[in-house]
């Protein structure tokens, strides 16, 4: 099972502060990166926040599926606590449940990732900019880390 999680693109300072052009722009990058790598969730999971929900609807059209894939998860709020979503990430990938990507906020986004790959929150793993994607996977082992594509790399890559 292959999940992605995503931290929205950079956004205006207005509420209810939708993606900046820059943003856009960003999450538009890693849409095609993430194309390109063949990643294909069914469902694109995002907070109540627009920004998040921008960037759900962008990447959704970029990864193929559109706005039927699109999916309200309230625990992406940014505060809440990981540990649910880690529990549910954990069943669906037993059940061998269809790829997901995950479009969040911090601190959130990084304590999510250092429960899956390290076990516990107090062991930061990965640093996210906005609109930054982080590729795993579930074997047997455990939770892996296939990629992190943050959105400096993602510009200097591009022609």
């Amino acid at each position: 099972m292959i999940v992605v999680v995503v931290r929205h693109g950079a956004a205006e300072n207005q509420e209810p502060r939708p993606l900046s052009a820059a943003g856009r722009r960003d999450v538009e990058r890693l849409g095609r990166v993430l194309a390109a790598l063949e990643v294909r969730p069914a469902s694109f999971e995002h907070s109540p926040k627009l920004r998040a929900r921008e960037t759900a609807e962008i990447l959704a059209r970029a990864l193929g599926p559109g706005a039927q894939a699109l999916v309200l998860r309230d625990e992406l709020g940014g505060d809440e606590d990981p540990q649910p979503l880690v529990d549910d990430l954990e069943r669906r990938a037993k059940a061998r449940g269809p790829d997901c990507l995950l479009a969040g906020h911090l601190p959130q986004v990084e304590r999510l990732l250092a429960l899956l790959l390290a076990g516990t929150e107090a062991r930061p793993c990965v640093a996210f900019a906005p609109a930054t994607a982080a590729v795993l996977d579930r074997s047997a082992a455990g939770w892996r880390l296939l990629a992190l594509l943050p959105p400096a790399a993602l510009q200097a890559a591009e022609p």
